[in-house]
């Protein structure tokens, strides 16, 4: 089974914290949000991940790499205009050919 996490909005809600930090990377006891996310899917098995980026996406690829080492394999695609989760599960139908498991970003 795969993985897709949605990580393309602003995060309008909770500026002026999103102005400048992509809303996933805003810790949680000491830990990026999606970090955690991605943690919690390598502990039940779901190796291969897309994340959708869009706002401030380039922090998220320079945080999270490759996913090495996290242990598992990530995607990126580009969520060019905010459009909603619609919209970014559209972008990564691709990648989806089976059973997968969707994730927002900002959600433990």
């Amino acid at each position: 089974m795969r993985a897709i996490i949605l990580a393309g909005g602003r995060g309008k809600r909770l500026r002026p914290l999103t102005d400048y930090i992509a809303k996933p990377l805003l810790p949680i006891k000491g830990k990026p949000i999606i970090q955690q996310i991605i943690e919690n899917l390598s502990a039940a098995n779901l190796k291969d991940i897309v994340i959708v980026v869009g706002y401030l996406g380039h922090q998220i690829r320079d945080y999270l790499g490759s996913g090495e080492s996290a242990g598992v394999t990530i995607k990126y695609l580009e969520q060019k205009e905010q459009l909603g989760m619609a919209h970014a599960l559209n972008i990564a139908r691709d990648f989806i050919n089976g059973d997968c498991l969707v994730a927002a970003s900002d959600s433990i």
